[in-house]
C-alpha cells in the first residue's frame, strides 16, 4: 500500500494527474487526508486554510464549520450541524 499526500489527491481530483486502473488498488489515503477532502479542499490554498482552522480549533477545543475537534487531539469528528 502506498499512502497518498493530500496535494496528490487534490491534483487527481482536479484532473492534473492520472492514475492507471491497474495501479489504483496500490494507493490509499489516511483518515486525515480523507477528512481534508471531505471538508472540501479543492486546491492547495484551501488545503492550507483548512489545516490552519483545524489546528487552531484543536488548540482551543472549538467547533469549526461542522468539525468538532477535541482538546486532546485524539480524534476529529464530523458533525452535520
Amino acid at each position: 500500500m502506498i499512502f497518498l499526500d493530500s496535494c496528490i489527491v487534490i491534483d487527481y481530483i482536479n484532473g492534473r494527474l492520472e492514475i492507471s486502473d491497474k495501479d489504483k488498488n496500490k494507493y490509499c489515503i489516511n483518515s486525515i487526508v480523507d477528512m481534508e477532502i471531505c471538508v472540501g479542499a479543492r486546491n492547495k490554498r484551501e488545503l492550507n486554510s483548512i489545516k490552519k482552522k483545524i489546528s487552531d480549533a484543536a488548540r482551543h477545543g472549538e467547533r469549526t464549520r461542522g468539525l468538532v475537534v477535541p482538546r486532546r487531539r485524539r480524534a476529529v469528528v464530523l458533525s452535520e450541524s
